[in-house]
């Protein structure tokens, strides 16, 4: 059984026993989980950012949060900020994959951020579930919230420009998964893959060196190690 597998199976039992806690058990752990060290570096980062209020974690999940905010709102924020950096503009994008969902926080900021947006929550389909649990008790606006398997990528609408984001995800999942991932890489005008450099026996820096040459040639590419997470960080802009 993979790592993910086993703990997909921990997740759904815990949630199945009662309402959604991201601050306890196997949850905290996996998509609730939070770094001390890092959320208080990251809103250090971002405490005087003009959107940082718009995004305050609400009570709904209990999520560990630090003056309001969890480690996954000030992560997403921060993601957002780098994209900028490297010439994206929020308000040009229409549509985006968040490969590895977690439980949907993501989906809740970008509809703040874009209530017209499409959103395609990619992920297995026990965490659907709870994605879906998440995000209607915390988003306004359903429309164009979808839930797809990595196997559905092709049912991806395109609007305006397109972003790809995978944290902690598509690095996290069997050679296999990864291939059958890579052929619609392409189809985005922006990439975001935040990775380790080493997962299962994968050397995930070789990896990604290798993936940029196989299919991303026609990118304008950064990888690097960030400051802040100590991870490794992919960005990719079409040329």
């Amino acid at each position: 059984m993979s790592f993910w597998n086993k703990r997909v199976q921990e997740i759904t039992t815990e949630y199945d026993r009662g309402e959604l806690n991201l601050s306890q058990g196997t949850i905290q752990k996996t998509i609730g989980y939070t770094h001390p060290q890092y959320t208080a570096k990251l809103y250090q980062k971002h405490q005087d950012d003009k959107g940082l209020d718009l995004i305050k974690d609400p009570d709904f999940g209990n999520p560990h949060r630090l003056k309001e905010y969890s480690q996954s709102t000030l992560r997403c924020l921060d993601y957002a900020r780098y994209l900028e950096s490297f010439g994206m503009r929020i308000g040009e994008v229409g549509s985006i994959t968040d490969f590895g969902s977690g439980y949907g926080n993501f989906c809740r900021i970008w509809k703040l951020w874009n209530q017209q947006i499409l959103f395609y929550n990619c992920d297995l389909p026990e965490m659907h579930k709870i994605q879906k649990h998440y995000i209607e008790n915390t988003v306004d606006n359903y429309e164009g919230i979808e839930y797809i398997t990595h196997k559905e990528l092709n049912k991806v609408k395109k609007k305006n420009k397109s972003l790809f984001i995978a944290a902690y995800s598509l690095s996290e999942c069997s050679l296999d998964v990864r291939a059958e991932v890579e052929p619609y890489l392409p189809m985005y005008d922006y990439i975001l893959i935040i990775h380790n450099a080493k997962f299962d026996g994968i050397d995930n820096v070789d990896y990604i060196k290798d993936l940029q040459k196989r299919r991303l040639s026609g990118y304008e590419c950064k990888h690097e190690v960030d400051e802040d997470s100590a991870k490794w960080w992919l960005i990719c802009k079409r040329k």
